[in-house]
């Protein structure tokens, strides 16, 4: 059991490092596209993530997603449209999960589907708390965000290659290149 749950916390590590680059990388070029940001502000944003990430990270009893709720009323869902209110450990708030092993490995193999969303919403927190940006704001990110994604099929290289080209932006500045 222990190796299974080494390798289903190796998978989750690594589809995070994929998701994270994927959902930033989308932000940054929205965020000059639309919104006429400079890298430098990107970069202090990308800063800010870090920070609250951390915070996150300091207490598995947080949520993410469901922090960026709570601050910003907004509601992720998964690709198959299902709320994050229906996982005991997306939606945690003070109850503390104590898992079994069987119960720890299905969990990690679960939150995998979850991870664009979470990084999606430290993204629209971030913008909240930083810029005090409000739902219908980060919503249109958010939905801009997506077509990027779509439109160069969710692919790290395509999306590179779209930044340099369409909003002269290089994912390597930033430690964001495949």
């Amino acid at each position: 059991m222990a190796q299974m749950i080494m390798k289903a916390e190796n998978e989750l590590n690594a589809e995070g490092v994929k998701q994270m680059a994927l959902i930033n990388l989308s932000g940054a070029i929205v965020l000059i596209e639309s919104f006429g940001w400079t890298k430098e502000k990107i970069k202090e944003l990308f800063d800010k993530e870090e920070e609250l990430l951390k915070e996150c990270s300091k207490d598995h009893n947080l949520s993410l997603i469901s922090m960026f709720d709570n601050e910003c009323d907004i509601e992720l869902t998964n690709r198959e449209g299902v709320s994050y209110k229906d996982f005991g450990y997306l939606n945690i708030e003070k109850e503390k999960w104590e898992y079994t092993a069987p119960q720890w490995l299905q969990m990690r193999q679960n939150q995998k589907q979850w991870l664009g969303a979470m990084f999606t919403a430290a993204i629209g927190l971030t913008l909240h708390r930083m810029e005090g940006w409000n739902d219908e704001d980060i919503a249109k990110l958010v939905q801009k965000m997506q077509k990027v994604k779509e439109n160069c099929s969710y692919d790290m290289k395509k999306m590179s290659e779209y930044a340099k080209e369409k909003v002269n932006f290089d994912a390597k500045e930033l430690k964001m290149a495949a």
